[in-house]
């Protein structure tokens, strides 16, 4: 029975005996480990025997938390710094699982403190995950606070990414580097400050962290909680961290606040001095992000500020342009706030042309209330009444002709806006019909010699249109 015992534990500990017994749950787990911990003889044949895992039955009995017999086992002379195939001493599956008491006599036994596993975890930075009994336990018994693992991460660092603040405190305390850097160049306060963890990043701060330090993509403590941890940027801005440092990206912390739509975080940064007009690599401003994601109240944070409500990014869109896409409340700050409603991108297309495009009827609306020029065209010669009718708007092709768009402008290809129309099929029939009310002319050809009728007799999905053109020629 011993022996069974002993080979159960090397086949796979605690679960395979539990399999013994059955399927009756915990009653029976705790009966079985009962069995394991109280009839395993003091001396065994072969007490460093090992599995296939390289799992020794201390390392099982370390894991599985059978405190009883780990004591027996290191009385028996069990090798406590054996490991497995992953490099994992008992040391550190005890402390990977808040095994104190196990610890406790594995470190009495001699077990290497600061002994690593294939990655480089040492058992106090597994400890530092959440089992602080077990970190105290490893910083008095010397383990070395500022080992770090295969990815850079020390045991402060893992305590602050996780939020366990008791180990972050004793860590400190023991003289952990606040300063040391994951192999990302993370930090411990970037870790906290990412995650929201205020209290750890209190500690750090107190103890000298650099708030301005940058990880290798240049992120420091107070961008990476602009994205949404309010009491960190807080903290991070009370201690004087610069509220205009950027990242390789060029995105300032209000830049990352703007995109993201944290208000608060926006106005904290306002307050501090954050540079409004600050751009990223891609010549974007706070409020072009802002503008771009449909976030009103920090884009009325950043005009009241006195952001350039006519910047325009490396495309040369404008924060109104970009709200043209869909944004109709920031769409009617911007133009409130004297944007201009006739500024082009670099392919000459308008804040209505995007709108016309994208089927953005009362934003089209607010551009022409606004006395937007609606026969602009773009480079290509355009229009935002071609742009409409190509995509089927009719509602805007209505406001459009109602505002006085020409019916027969053409684009660089001789396209009109009903040539455009007529191309995607009956179901634009409503479009064709305003088109020739506005007097459109039915007979204007593109560069290729096509009209709209032609078109038309030459597609199957054009019956009506075809209809509707023979009968408008007819009546000329």
């Amino acid at each position: 029975m011993k022996k069974i015992l002993l080979s159960l534990l090397l086949a796979g500990g605690v679960q395979n005996s539990f399999a013994m017994h059955g399927s009756g749950g915990v009653g029976q787990a705790a009966e079985s480990s009962s069995i394991v911990e109280t009839q395993v003889p003091v001396l065994f044949e072969n007490v460093n025997a090992s599995n296939s895992d390289g799992e020794t039955a201390l390392i099982t009995a370390s894991s599985c938390g059978f405190t009883k017999l780990a004591q027996k086992l290191i009385a028996a002379g069990a090798d406590v710094d054996a490991r497995d195939r992953h490099g994992d001493t008992a040391l550190i599956n005890a402390s990977i699982r808040g095994h104190t008491e196990i610890a406790q006599q594995l470190i009495a036994a001699g077990a290497d403190v600061d002994a690593k596993d294939e990655e480089g975890y040492t058992s106090l930075i597994v400890a530092s995950i959440g089992h602080t009994e077990n970190a105290r336990l490893l910083i008095a018994a010397g383990a070395d606070v500022n080992a770090s693992n295969v990815y850079g991460q020390t045991a402060l660092i893992v305590a602050a990414r996780y939020g366990h603040t008791e180990n972050a405190r004793l860590l400190i305390a023991a003289g952990a580097d606040v300063d040391a850097r994951d192999r990302y160049g993370k930090t411990a306060l970037i870790k906290a400050s990412s995650r929201g963890h205020t209290e750890i990043a209190q500690q750090l701060i107190a103890a000298g962290a650099d708030v301005d330090a940058k990880d290798e993509e240049g992120y420091t403590s107070l961008i990476v909680a602009s994205i949404g941890h309010t009491e960190n940027a807080r903290l991070l801005i009370a201690a004087g961290a610069d509220v205009n440092a950027s990242n390789v990206y060029g995105q300032t912390a209000l830049i990352v606040a703007a995109r993201y739509g944290h208000t608060e975080n926006a106005r904290l940064l306002i307050a501090a001095g954050a540079d409004v007009d600050a751009r990223d690599r891609y010549g974007k401003t706070a409020l072009i992000k802002a503008s771009s994601r449909g976030h009103t109240e920090i884009a009325q944070q950043l005009i009241a500020a006195g952001d350039d409500v006519d910047a325009k990014d490396e495309g040369g869109n404008t924060a109104l342009m970009w709200a043209s896409i869909g944004y109709t409340e920031n769409a009617r700050l911007l133009i409130a706030a004297g944007a201009d409603v006739d500024a082009r991108d670099r392919d000459g297309e308008t804040a209505l042309m995007k709108a016309a495009r994208n089927g953005r009827t009362e934003i089209a609306r607010l551009l022409i209330d606004a006395h937007v020029d609606v026969n602009a065209s773009r480079n290509n010669g355009k229009t935002a009444l071609m742009l409409a009718a190509e995509n089927g708007n009719t509602e805007i092709v209505n406001l459009l002709i109602t505002a006085g768009a020409d019916a027969n402008a053409s684009n660089s290809d001789g396209d009109t806006a009903l040539i455009w129309a007529t191309r995607n099929g009956d179901w634009n029939i409503k479009i064709v019909k305003l088109l020739i009310a506005a007097g459109a002319d039915i007979n204007a050809s593109n560069s290729y010699g096509w009209t709209a009728l032609s078109i038309a007799g030459h597609r199957d999905d054009c019956e009506q249109i075809a209809h509707l053109l023979r009968d408008a020629e007819a009546l000329e």
